[in-house]
């Protein structure tokens, strides 16, 4: 009876973890379009999408807090200091669960991140996307969200290049890198990533399609630390620039990947690639 029992559980343990990933993968996707929401709201009120990050590190995220419920960190934040410095370190330290996933993995044993260690502010789960091309180059951003330096982007003129609906906005970065890992500070220790909603910086608060898409591992210590992934088995989500969510599976080839990655690269995209 024992052994039945067992093997009945063995059969449904399975189902049941697939049940709890599908939950969560849908609440990530509901994240998303949250926050693609918010950013409609800024460039409604702006006339144009949130920049990569402010001077002072301020990232994309930070400048969205009004528009996503959370206007009272966004009035007490100083755009005057760096993003981790006096009055702004306890504010970044603030966890927000709408930049969250709830199925991202936090590899480390002391909570995430660690000042001591040079990093500053609440782990967060999702991205801006700056495009196809390296993305610590600015002048190589041809995606939504772009450096300051290298001018503005609006709705309105993805709309009228490569479509809204064939352009990621923001998508999901996680701490899976397994052979990340910490040179000094916790020499040998899995670092995996370093998503911060605070810190607009590569592979912190900007994506990009660079490298090999959901990778688990880096292959040349720089690609993948910059390149779109999640803890959902087979792929990734991303917002698209109508506000849309998809699902984005690995099998996806790498020319579509960075075809709906650019805003105006004049590409022709099938989803069903």
């Amino acid at each position: 009876m024992i052994a039945i029992i067992g093997v009945l559980m063995a059969m449904l343990l399975p189902a049941v973890q697939m049940a709890r990933e599908s939950g969560r993968r849908m609440q990530c996707s509901s994240h998303l379009r949250q926050i693609a929401q918010g950013i409609h709201m800024y460039n409604g009120s702006v006339g144009f999408l949130p920049p990569a990050r402010q001077g002072g590190l301020h990232s994309a995220f930070v400048l969205l807090l009004p528009y996503v419920e959370q206007k009272s960190l966004y009035d007490r934040y100083n755009f005057k200091l760096q993003y981790n410095q006096g009055t702004n370190a306890p504010i970044i330290a603030t966890e927000i669960h709408l930049y969250l996933c709830p199925s991202m993995y936090m590899p480390r044993a002391v909570p995430d991140p660690d000042p001591a260690c040079g990093e500053f502010g609440a782990p967060s789960s999702y991205v801006v996307s700056t495009g196809s091309d390296f993305t610590f180059l600015t002048a190589n951003h041809n995606g939504a969200i772009i450096h300051p330096d290298s001018g503005r982007t609006n709705l309105a003129t993805i709309s009228n290049a490569d479509g809204t609906s064939n352009t990621f906005l923001v998508g999901e970065m996680d701490y899976g890198l397994e052979n990340y890992l910490w040179e000094s500070c916790r020499a040998g220790e899995m670092r995996g990533g370093a998503t911060r909603w605070a810190s607009g910086y590569p592979g912190v608060t900007l994506g990009s399609t660079y490298g090999v898409f959901n990778a688990q591992r880096m292959r040349d210590h720089v690609s993948e630390y910059l390149t779109f992934r999640s803890d959902h088995p087979g792929g990734a989500n991303f917002a698209m620039c109508d506000g849309s969510v998809r699902f984005i599976a690995d099998s996806i080839s790498e020319v579509t990947l960075d075809a709906l990655s650019t805003r105006d690269g004049g590409e022709v995209v099938s989803l069903g690639d």
